[in-house]
């Protein structure tokens, strides 16, 4: 019977252990910033100190950390459960503790460049560039970043950067994602700082790659001078995100918070001048909450520029990522360059569309809407998409396709037109689609707005002998209608605050610097001095304050220009800023008033307008976002 007692208590034990093994998992304890007074040693024996608190003993202490943030950011993640995070998070000196997210990336360049007016000029053969027009002026100011350092937090690697020393150092991070995954796969992704998935060559690429000339997209589209933005920048590499096991890489890589508040630490601290994070989490966090939020505060707070992606969810309002007011954060838009391959109907009516696909058309083919022409059982819920093995051969022989998108790729859905004998395909752009993304596709295709889709279906149900052709495309630059917003790129307004500007202090996070004494009395997110301004739930009038800085020329007049968002009335005064030298502030009201009778859609849906000042030479807009209650 004691036998029986002993053995009983014996599984409670392991019952219990088990349980709490299965309960841990990583968390990060967020402590704000380092006073600069401890060595890095003495730093990770507080982190231990900490852990020994709500832990058993020092070596389980030990065995249980991941990282030990000890350069600029103060803290540390560690393998807790839910129950010693909540001891640590009572703690006065702690700002936060959260479990670690794993974060998945979201995933131009012979034209972008010119189109912002940054040139890149020629090389001057001393390691800097020469200069012949006036447009080039920023980008000659910067010396095309020589000297400067950019960090860039991704999946990294850059083999074809054979400059000296262009790449000037690189690490990897991998603790938290083998925390929550297991030891990594080094057949999916390499255990270094090399790029197996393209991502990290692709974004550092766009920043800082070498000028080739003559360079051109399959077909001998887009022909021109490729380069990144700032040609002569050097590379500080970051790698934190790795591939997902036993999944595609059409699925992304998968990043952690813990990997990149280290890498964030090492990067402050190794000196970078910038840095660039193509990473967005799957949703929104407090700031003190958020890996990115927390390491870009520390960067900026030493004069790093931080810059991330915003997302690729839109356009479905609320979606942007990436939203702390310090950080940089950006979109994807057109430019003024199309690949213009307009679809002619057998009525003599052009449609325009767009593609990069070298295949050629000679004459005019029979036209068909891919929903008439599929196999029997193709179930209404994807009919007219092209999916895989869904058309009909005998129907589709020798006929232009109309395929709507939808639920693959649309490179796989002209591989399916191809399959079943198909003379070319058009693809109707998704409905909330206001630019188009152009692809290269396996036989002649075009893709052409969602709105004008619905005059060539018209036409096939409407003509006895739907006939049509694609005209080979042809590059055309300066077009008017850019820059608009990419339909995949996510938008705001920001979903932790619709205003989007506030202070940490107005977020009742006051500890995260020693030194800032948060004041009494608290600004409110409109009055906070940013260059845009964005009202929500406007209920009435409100005045809002703004102060500028004169960096131009000595003594200057500014004067307002003003483009009210439709159904408001806005006034600013003064209308005219007067300078004596440069340096010197002037200060502003903004009065936005709801016009009385104004019609909108709905509650809370946003109108846009702008300011300008001007002296006649300069202009500095500054734009404006207003929603009622």
């Amino acid at each position: 019977m004691k036998g029986v007692s002993v053995l009983v208590l014996l599984l409670l034990v392991l019952l219990r252990l088990s349980n709490s093994l299965a309960q841990r998992q990583v968390y990060i304890v967020y402590v704000g910033e380092h006073s600069g007074e401890k060595t890095l040693r003495e730093v990770e024996d507080l982190h231990h100190s900490y852990l020994h608190s709500v832990k058993g003993s020092i070596e389980e202490a030990r065995a249980s950390l991941v990282y030990s943030y000890k350069h600029i950011i103060n803290g540390f993640s560690a393998f807790l459960t839910p129950d010693e995070a909540t001891k640590l998070s009572e703690m006065e000196e702690v700002v936060s503790v959260f479990r670690s997210r794993p974060r998945r990336y979201g995933l131009q360049t012979t034209r972008s460049w010119d189109f912002v007016n940054l040139l890149e000029g020629e090389s001057d053969g001393k390691g800097g560039l020469n200069h012949t027009n006036e447009e080039e002026e920023l980008l000659q100011k910067a010396n095309g970043g020589k000297n400067v350092i950019v960090g860039l937090l991704d999946t990294e690697e850059m083999e074809d950067f054979d400059e000296a020393w262009k790449l000037i150092g690189a690490r990897y991070y991998l603790k938290g994602y083998e925390a929550y995954y297991g030891p990594l796969n080094e057949i999916e992704d390499y255990r270094s700082p090399r790029d197996k998935d393209g991502h990290g060559t692709h974004t550092a690429s766009t920043v800082g790659g070498q000028t080739v000339a003559n360079a051109s997209a399959l077909g001998g589209f887009a022909k021109g001078t490729a380069s990144g933005g700032a040609p002569f920048v050097h590379l500080a590499i970051y790698k934190v995100c790795w591939a997902i096991p036993r999944r595609s890489k059409n699925e992304g890589n998968m990043c952690f918070d813990e990997d990149m508040l280290a890498a964030f630490d090492d990067a402050i601290a190794d000196g970078v001048h910038v840095l660039s994070i193509s990473i967005v989490p799957f949703d929104l966090a407090p700031y003190t909450s958020d890996g990115i939020a927390i390491g870009a505060l520390h960067a900026v707070k030493r004069n790093i520029v931080v810059t991330c992606s915003g997302g690729n969810e839109g356009p479905t309002p609320s979606t942007v990522r990436n939203v702390a007011p310090w950080i940089l954060t950006v979109g994807a838009s057109s430019i003024d360059r199309v690949f213009s391959s307009p679809v002619v109907l057998g009525n003599g009516i052009q449609v325009q569309g767009q593609t990069v696909t070298p295949f050629k058309l000679e004459k005019m083919y029979p036209l068909v809407y891919a929903g008439d022409v599929e196999v029997p059982g193709t179930t209404a819920n994807i009919t007219g998409l092209c999916l895989n093995g869904t058309l009909s051969p005998e129907l589709v022989e020798g006929k232009i396709v109309l395929c709507y998108s939808g639920y693959s790729y649309n490179v796989e859905k002209g591989v399916e037109v191809k399959r079943a004998g198909g003379a070319g395909f058009i693809l109707q752009n998704p409905l909330s689609g206001i630019g188009i993304s152009v692809e290269a596709h396996v036989l002649p295709a075009t893709v052409v707005f969602s709105n004008d889709s619905a005059t060539i279906l018209n036409y096939i149900r409407n003509d006895t002998n739907p006939m049509a052709t694609i005209v080979p495309v042809k590059t055309v630059v300066d077009n008017i209608v850019a820059p608009f917003m990419a339909p995949f790129s996510s938008t705001g307004p920001n979903g932790l605050d619709p205003s989007i500007l506030k202070f940490l202090c107005n977020n009742g996070i006051k500890n995260v610097d020693k030194s800032f004494k948060c004041p009494d009395t608290l600004l409110t997110p409109t009055d906070l001095n940013y260059p845009s301004l964005a009202i929500s739930e406007l209920n009435g009038t409100m005045t809002v304050n703004r102060t500028v800085t004169n960096v131009g020329v000595g003594e200057s007049v500014y004067n307002v220009t003003v483009q009210a968002p439709a159904g408001y009335w806005i006034e600013i005064f003064p209308t005219s800023l007067r300078f004596g030298a440069v340096g010197e502030n002037r200060s502003f009201a903004i009065t936005v008033k709801e016009e009385s009778g104004a019609l909108r859609d709905k509650v809370g849906q946003y109108a846009f307008g702008w300011y300008a000042w001007s002296d006649g030479v300069h202009i500095v807009r500054s734009p404006i976002a207003v929603s009622s209650a």
